[in-house]
């Protein structure tokens, strides 16, 4: 209704970027999906242990309290 959602059928690119506020370095990839496994996976990869993660509250990133690296 009214051209609404034309642009639905386009190929979306989704990507995902990490900022260390007291470096000011940043980490930007693009990723296949949203889903929690590739974002967390990302996060453990790229974030340091113990560091204090600021985010959008996006389901995928409810299982943060439980990203434990030892």
């Amino acid at each position: 209704k009214y051209n609404r959602g034309g642009k639905l059928f386009i190929k979306q690119v989704w990507m995902f970027g990490i900022i260390c506020r007291t470096t000011k370095k940043a980490f930007l990839t693009i990723v296949p999906n949203r889903k929690a496994e590739t974002l967390l996976a990302i996060i453990y990869d790229n974030v340091y242990n113990g560091s204090i993660i600021y985010s959008d509250t996006w389901s995928s990133y409810n299982k943060l309290s439980t990203l434990n690296r030892n």
